[in-house]
């Protein structure tokens, strides 16, 4: 029987037979199994007193009798540092058949490194209204930190964005700036909690983001986030009607953000509203700065990130130009958003108040 095992610590493989790992992060154990007697588990066990077993995926195929057998089985397990003490530890990864003959796949030490700070700050959540600026906040306040590589995680951009186990795997301990499309479900707000995150909701009118999202989808197509949206039939509409597809069908999704959030005040740290930021880039900054808990803001370095053009992918601004929607919206269109927003269960009165054509100062 031939048995394999690498170690995988946040995505990094290592070969060597002594790791180190910051406590609070976690080991990804995988392999595969060839040939042999394949009706068993495999387990890893720390300090020979931890033991979890491994979720096992067994490969069927035809054996020379016509009859499926099974041929080999790949396995893979999430260990958690959390309950382990700072020190060295020792790993031990087996394989055992159903008559308790053991196969060892890997053993050896590893050692559990304190972090600097258990949480280690910044840790940000931009909770992000889709155009409303959110990605230019999130490219700032990463330069802002000097965090130029991106945290690792994994979601899917087809649907509603959760913070899921994986995604708190890869940044326990770490210093990071993460930007969401996402509801502040039961399982988000514990997580903001217990993570100790500082949450920095994205918000812009709702007129404006019509506009802005009908440039978008002209221009890059349309996505599965808010709403079915066929690019082809969207593009070849007219203008007014575009508008009133996207009023109908996209914008519940932003009230249900809006109300959502506003529910859950004690996760917020702050609101960040695009119309303040064309006005004084620099002076909507630093608010959001001061929402995180900065007491004193660097504005000599916030200005001169400002005032440079950034590399990272997808850091764009846009139009960058409140209130489009005044001259852009016709009059039946303007009156259908507001209908749209009367017409839900909640009052929506600072919704409506805000829309340009409103003459509202934010």
């Amino acid at each position: 029987m031939e048995v394999r095992c690498r170690i995988d610590i946040l995505g990094n493989l290592e070969g060597e037979p002594h790791l180190r790992v910051a406590a609070g992060q976690s080991f990804v154990i995988w392999g595969w199994i060839d040939s042999g007697d394949l009706r068993g588990n495999v387990y890893a066990i720390v300090d020979g007193a931890f033991r979890m077993r491994a979720r096992t995926v067994k490969r069927l195929d035809l054996a020379r009798s016509g009859r499926p057998e099974f041929v080999s089985a790949g396995f893979d397990a999430t260990f958690s540092t959390e309950a382990l003490l700072v020190g060295k530890h020792r790993l031990t990864v087996l394989f055992e058949t159903g008559d308790h003959a053991q196969a060892v796949m890997f053993d050896g030490e590893f050692t559990v490194d304190p972090p600097a700070d258990p949480f280690m700050m910044p840790r940000i959540l931009v909770a992000a209204a889709p155009k409303s600026g959110s990605t230019y906040v999130h490219n700032v306040l990463r330069a802002y930190y000097n965090l130029v590589e991106a945290p690792l995680y994994a979601v899917d951009w087809q649907g509603n964005t959760d913070i899921s186990e994986a995604v708190l795997v890869s940044l326990r301990a770490r210093r990071y700036v993460l930007q969401l499309h996402i509801m502040p479900h039961f399982q988000n707000v514990q997580a903001i909690l217990r993570e100790r995150m500082s949450t920095v909701v994205t918000w812009r009118n709702l007129g404006d983001v019509v506009v802005s999202m009908d440039d978008h989808i002209r221009k890059e197509g349309g996505s599965g986030t808010l709403a079915f949206i066929d690019d082809q039939t969207f593009v070849a509409m007219p203008q007014q009607a575009r508008y009133e597809f996207l009023i109908r069908y996209a914008l519940p999704w932003y009230v249900s953000f809006y109300c959502s959030w506003k529910r859950v005040p004690e996760v917020v740290a702050t609101w960040a509203r695009y119309e303040r930021l064309p006005e004084d880039p620099q002076r909507f900054f630093t608010e959001i700065l001061h929402g995180i808990g900065e007491e004193r803001v660097d504005a000599a370095r916030l200005d001169a990130i400002l005032g440079t053009e950034m590399d990272y992918s997808h850091a764009r601004l846009n139009a960058g130009v409140n209130g489009r929607s005044v001259e852009l919206f016709s009059d039946e269109t303007k009156a259908l958003l507001e209908a749209q927003l009367r017409a839900h269960s909640v009052p929506l009165d600072e919704l409506i108040a805000e829309l340009p054509w409103n003459a509202q100062k934010y």
